[in-house]
Order: structure tokens, then sequence, then C-alpha cells
């Protein structure tokens, strides 16, 4: 990854219009621009009455390297929440 690039992968929380018990789907994407950018980049790849914030959430340059991002790229992040501590055990009742 270029130099240039790092720092610069933003992730971008989407609404969807998708509903699923009520409530409508959430996507995470990442923006490889500015932060004053990537919301506008990534509601340009998505479907017209789409929602998107800026994540609170930043990567680090690790996270950042994994990616492989050109600058301008945007993609969803299938799969890629971060795991949220191991889970409490399960009782049978």
């Amino acid at each position: 990854m270029e130099k240039s690039l790092a720092g610069s992968i933003q992730l971008v929380n989407v609404t969807t219009d998708i509903f699923s018990n009520g409530a409508a789907r959430k996507q995470l994407w990442a923006a490889a621009i500015g932060r004053e950018l990537a919301v506008g980049l990534v509601l340009g790849a998505v479907p017209e009455g789409w929602t998107a914030i800026l994540a609170t959430t930043r990567l680090t340059p690790d996270e950042m390297a994994k990616l492989k991002m050109s600058p301008g790229d945007v993609r969803e992040m299938r799969g890629a929440e971060p795991p949220r501590g191991p889970k409490p055990p399960r009782r049978m009742v």
C-alpha cells in the first residue's frame, strides 16, 4: 500500500432500505479517501435511498495494509465486524 494512503481508509456505517424483523439492515463499508469525502464516496456506490455516516471505529495501520485498497476504492466489509469478546457459556434449561 502506498504511504500517501496510510491513515486514509475510513469506515462508514450504511443503513439500507431492506428490513428484517422490523429493523433496517446495516452494513459496514470501507472507503480509501479522506474522512470529509468518505460518506459521499460510499453513497455513490450504494442504491439510492440508503444512508451513510462515518463510523467512530478507526482502522489500525496493519488493518489498512491488509485491505490492499487504492485511493478512491470503496467496498462493503462483509463479515468484518470485530469480535466482541468471548461468548458467555450457554445454559440448557
